[in-house]
């Protein structure tokens, strides 16, 4: 259900099927009380009509695993999560606050659980008003240059096929991960469970850069006019994209600007589905402290029990705690490099609270470790 603390009303059109067979296309536009006085929303009717503008013409340049999905997934343009669709293109049953693992259906889909219960799907692909009044203005400008058009029709694209990769996936296999499941990390340590569905959750953002990135190959002097064409008409215009603004989400100094990150995805069109080193460390920072930290108590736990039976037994294990002090040494240098990291590791911390008592508790057994094996 979408959320109904927002009473929000929604408008949903099924795309006709055009003389080429285009499919029927679920396109919903949420509406609540705000819409007619939010400035950052367009008339209901201009945003579908955009909407659709970038799914048909994205849909012939899928994959025919992902034109499957987008024949079947609602393509949602969401008001009603104020953070984020003020501040991102697109999100899905990722990051989704209304996705309910470990549901496989689509939203609107009805389906009876193993319970006898009947649920309805929850997996949609979500998309910003940001990623709207981007395609509103690039359609605009592009009406007088056709690469423009064609730059903003690739950032639709490439938007539309990384949330098509989230909801194959799952559709297919749902996981979960800490941030959802704040719970699963008691006193600091992790379940092993959730770290290895958090690690499969990473892989899947690693699918879907590629996915995307698939998608923009050889379009980034398309991209690079639609990025060149929005910073000259923000200089030639800077009240529309100050606050209360037309474009005011499109602003240089917003979270997430919009032209830096379209420029920065044109200069990593190269990686494929390789992360950036920033996107490394705020996506593997999620598992590997949490992983590391269960290492550190494995260990903590095995020289305790060694040397309380050396003790007994008045045996030397000098050659066994040499290995135990490279392991422990190994563990801090790649702690570090999440860890350590300056703005990025308090960045990180930031966004996943979580951390805060896995750093605590990998501190506490870092110093056990450290005493018991006489490390500087």
């Amino acid at each position: 259900m979408m959320n109904s603390s927002l009473s929000a009303l929604v408008l949903s059109t099924l795309l006709a099927a055009s003389a080429h067979a285009t499919p029927a296309f679920k396109i919903v536009c949420e509406l609540n009380a705000a819409h007619d006085t939010d400035t950052d929303r367009l008339d209901p009717q201009r945003e579908i009509k955009l909407m659709r503008e970038a799914v048909e013409a994205t849909y012939p340049n899928l994959s025919p695993e992902l034109q499957s999905i987008a024949e079947k997934v609602p393509f949602v343009i969401n008001h009603s999560q104020k953070v984020l669709t003020k501040t991102y293109g697109g999100w899905s049953a990722e990051d989704d606050p209304e996705y309910r693992y470990p549901d496989t259906h689509f939203f609107g889909e009805t389906y009876v659980d193993a319970d006898g219960a009947t649920k309805q799907g929850t997996i949609k692909t979500n998309y910003t008003e940001k990623f709207i009044r981007a395609l509103d203005l690039g359609a605009r400008l592009g009406e007088k240059d056709p690469a423009v058009r064609r730059g903003m029709l690739a950032y639709a694209g490439f938007v539309i096929a990384h949330e098509l990769e989230h909801a194959r996936q799952y559709h297919h296999k749902p996981v979960r991960d800490f941030a959802q499941e704040p719970s699963s990390i008691k006193d600091g340590l992790a379940d092993a469970v959730v770290l290895k569905e958090t690690k499969l959750k990473i892989e899947y953002e690693h699918q879907a850069f590629a996915a995307h990135r698939r998608y923009v190959a050889g379009k980034e002097a398309d991209l690079t006019a639609l990025a060149d064409a929005l910073e000259a008409y923000a200089k030639a215009h800077p009240a529309e994209t100050q606050a209360g603004g037309a474009y005011a989400l499109l602003a240089a100094g917003v979270a997430n600007p919009f032209v830096a990150r379209l420029r920065d995805e044109i200069k990593y069109i190269p990686l494929g589905e390789r992360f950036t080193e920033t996107a490394h460390i705020l996506y593997y920072g999620q598992a590997v402290p949490p992983e590391l930290t269960l290492r550190a108590k494995r260990l903590a736990d095995t020289v305790r029990t060694a040397r309380s039976a050396a003790a007994s037994l008045d045996a030397d294990i000098s050659s066994t705690e040499a290995e135990w002090t490279k392991e422990l040494e190994a563990m801090d240098k790649e702690w570090k490099s999440f860890m350590a990291s300056g703005p990025m590791s308090e960045k990180l911390v930031q966004s996943f609270p979580y951390l805060k008592g896995v750093v605590e508790r990998y501190e506490r057994e870092r110093a056990y470790l450290k005493e018991a094996l006489k490390t500087p």
